[in-house]
């Protein structure tokens, strides 16, 4: 018999909203949002989009259309400086291949743009720097910055927080709370601390079904909730 990692999951994201996804290890969080980002596909049913069904297309197909995923681990081109990164997402957004050979220095006409990014996620002071050569905090925030470097429609985050110090756990937190505002945001996160702060709406998974949904108030007082997360040891991560 296979094992159903996900299983007859009805999830729906509110345009503007930020929509965690939460639930103990093993719950089907990360599975799910590999369905969605298309690194997995589905066995059965169907993703929408923006009204189309992307259930069949590519990762990068799904990006051109507006759905950009970030990951746990930081994925930035150590060697570049941090305004020399951003410019490489922006190139992948209004970029013409004819140019691409070009040195970054060049491309003067993009620095406006991503100067005002970098400057959105708090590193303007860093806008030369190296990026190899920053705090993992700073790492994060520039990862965040090339995700945003491509305007996204829907930003996907995967567990932001994870790896962090608690200064670093504040600052990005307050950094994701700025930067969605106005955007729609689907997160998988495990810090109950940072979901209670951000989130509009949160999916409680368990064993790849959706437990319970709602806002904080509601799922964190739901008896299934509380059942599900007495004596596992995960109250305070979820």
């Amino acid at each position: 018999m296979g094992f159903t990692a996900v299983d007859d999951v009805n999830l729906k994201i509110r345009e503007g909203t930020l929509h965690a996804v939460i639930g103990p290890n093993g719950a089907g969080k990360s599975t799910l949002f590999n369905l969605i980002t298309k690194f997995h596909q589905p066995s059965a049913g169907k993703i929408t989009f923006k009204g189309s069904d992307i259930t069949g297309i590519r990762p990068a197909n799904l990006a051109r259309k507006g759905m950009v995923r970030s990951f746990q681990i930081s994925a930035i081109f150590p060697e570049m400086t941090v305004l020399e990164n951003v410019k490489m997402a922006r190139l992948r957004k209004y970029g013409t291949p004819s140019r691409f050979w070009k040195s970054l220095g060049s491309l003067n006409a993009l620095d406006e743009a991503c100067l005002a990014l970098i400057e959105d996620v708090g590193l303007m002071d860093y806008a030369y720097h190296i990026a190899g050569q920053l705090p993992y905090g700073r790492k994060r925030a520039l990862e965040l910055a090339t995700t945003l470097a491509l305007e996204p429609d829907v930003l996907l985050l995967d567990e932001p927080m994870a790896g962090l110090g608690q200064e670093d756990i504040n600052k990005i937190s307050n950094l994701i709370g700025h930067v969605a505002k106005g955007r729609t945001v689907l997160m998988v996160e495990h810090n109950m601390s940072v979901v209670a702060q951000l989130s509009d709406v949160i999916t409680v998974m368990q064993r790849g079904q959706v437990l319970v949904e709602g806002d904080y108030d509601y799922v964190s007082q739901h008896p299934k909730v509380l059942e599900a997360y007495v004596g596992t040891g995960e109250n305070k991560r979820a």
